[in-house]
């Protein structure tokens, strides 16, 4: 299991959600954990009604 979490969520001052994968060292391959991860912040993201947005910083990207 990592230390860092590999989702991170964020509401900006302006109410924007930014939902950001955070595993770079794997290009941001989704895994077990990852998946739970992302449900959970997904689920916490529709649970506040302002918009949303998906990241991964570039160019860690994998589907």
């Amino acid at each position: 299991m990592s230390v860092e979490p590999p989702i991170l969520f964020a509401v900006d001052a302006d109410g924007i959600g930014t939902l950001t994968l955070n595993r770079p060292e794997q290009l941001n391959a989704f895994d077990l954990e990852m998946v739970d991860a992302w449900r959970a912040a997904l689920e916490q993201a529709e649970a506040d009604e302002r918009q949303k947005s998906s990241s991964a910083p570039a160019p860690t990207w994998c589907c």
